[in-house]
Parts: structure tokens; sequence; C-alpha cells
């Protein structure tokens, strides 16, 4: 009694990996309506006189890039992504499963790729203590970070997916 077994672990990685995913496709949306507030905001100010907000098209900027890594991974798991399935709906259904592994097999080694770019490229910023120097001044590897996490969860979601395809484990999440 009290012993987590190897199916019941598996079980809580994976509530746990799609929580995070969730998450991450909410604060997604929480940061794309931020930058509709904003942007909404500094418009107001000029067009009823008073100053503008400067800083307010560089954080759209930031916010605009970091919201995409943060919902790219939300995205690929439920089957958001362009999907052309023009050319697997006439195949026999072990030609289809076999294209849809092997594009997902590009997938994780495309997502593999751009992982191990982001991150090295991640850790040399912060040694250098690189900043990026605009109407803000922000530490470079703060901006970098979500490649290289945004990528290991494709990574990661790629993983299931040929999984799920291969061996029917779970179901597969494509619309």
């Amino acid at each position: 009694k009290g012993l987590i077994t190897g199916d019941r672990l598996v079980d809580m990685l994976k509530q746990m990996y799609e929580k995070l995913l969730n998450l991450f496709g909410a604060i997604s949306g929480l940061l794309f309506a931020g930058i509709a507030v904003g942007v909404t905001l500094d418009v107001l100010l000029r067009n009823v006189g008073i100053s503008s907000l400067s800083w307010v098209i560089e954080v759209a900027e930031y916010t605009l890039y970091i919201a995409t890594f943060f919902a790219a991974p939300w995205v690929l798991k439920n089957g958001g992504h362009i999907n052309v399935d023009l050319l697997t709906n006439g195949l026999p259904r072990p030609i289809a499963k076999a294209l849809e592994i092997m594009a997902d097999v590009v997938g994780l080694a495309v997502c593999a790729v751009l992982f191990w770019s982001g991150y090295t490229v991640t850790i040399e910023a912060a040694r250098l203590g690189s900043m990026v120097m605009k109407e803000l001044v922000v530490v470079e590897w703060y901006l970098l970070v979500f490649v290289p996490a945004s990528f290991f969860l494709m990574a990661i979601e790629f993983c299931l997916r040929i999984s799920r395809t291969a061996f029917g484990f779970g179901r597969v999440e494509s619309r």
C-alpha cells in the first residue's frame, strides 16, 4: 500500500504534462489578451492627447514572441496545427499511418535540432550576460529561454504522437 506502480507513475506524469501544456495554452491566451489591451490603451491615450506609452510596442513584440512559444506545444497536442490530410485520406490506412509516423519523425528531428540550437544560444547569452537594449533593457536569456523550452515540449509531443500512431498507446489528438 502506498507504492507507486509503473503504470500509476506513467499516468501521473501524463496528467502533469497535459496540465502543463494546458497552462501554457492559457498563459498564451492571456498574453495575447494583454497585447490587445496594451495596444488599445496606447492608441486611446494618443488619440485623446495624452502622451503615448513608449514601451507598449516593445512589450507587445516580446509578448507576441513569448506567447507564440508558450502556445506551440499546446497547439501541437490539440492538433491545431496545419495538417494536410488530403493525400492521406485517400490512401489505405497502413500507408497513411506510415506517412503520419514519418511526418512526426521529421517534426521530432526538427524540434530536437531547434531545441539544441536554442539551448546553446540561451546558455551562451547567459554566460556572456548579454542584454537587449531598445526602449527597455532586458536580459537576453530571459527572452531566449522560451525557445528551447517550447521545442523540448514539442519533441515530447512528437514522441507521444509516434507512440500513439505506431503502437496505439492512447488516442491520436489530431482533429
